[in-house]
């Protein structure tokens, strides 16, 4: 490169970096991470509502299925129904209304996967969940 009085411009000298020996910021240890196994209620609305499409989510519960996870409603309309429960271990799973209409065993279960089950207006559905595992249950409903 030329400079403006026709010389040549030098080329500028690196300055070396200097960093300290010690870092005056204690060092701070991370927490662990804690990964959850089981998938988020949007993740598993997601799969769900690809299994069955054109439906919509009326219930949801989490927790120790040793304690029996439950979720019951009384239909506001002729309807049908299938839950889809996601837990860390194996769980069994029941619909009911005055009998049991569907029922399943496993870490991934859709109660209702032969085809859902239906219920006229004002009939109560029970879903319940047990076993020594955390669960998440996601029941969903034809509109």
């Amino acid at each position: 490169m030329v400079a403006a009085c026709g010389g040549a411009r030098p080329t500028p000298k690196a300055h070396p970096l200097t960093r300290p020996t010690s870092s005056p910021i204690a060092s701070v240890s991370a927490a662990p991470v804690i990964v959850d196994p089981l998938p988020s209620f949007e993740v598993l609305g997601k799969e769900s509502l690809e299994r069955w499409p054109g439906t919509r989510e009326c219930g949801r519960q989490e927790g120790v299925a040793k304690d029996g996870l439950k979720i019951v409603m009384t239909a506001a309309a002729d309807t049908c129904v299938r839950a889809f429960v996601r837990a860390t271990g194996s769980v069994s799973g029941t619909i009911a209304t005055t009998a049991t209409l569907a029922d399943g065993k496993g870490d991934a279960i859709v109660l209702g996967s032969k085809g859902p089950v239906c219920v006229r207006k004002g009939e109560t559905i029970t879903v319940t969940v047990l076993g020594d595992a955390r669960a998440r249950v996601l029941l969903r409903q034809s509109p």
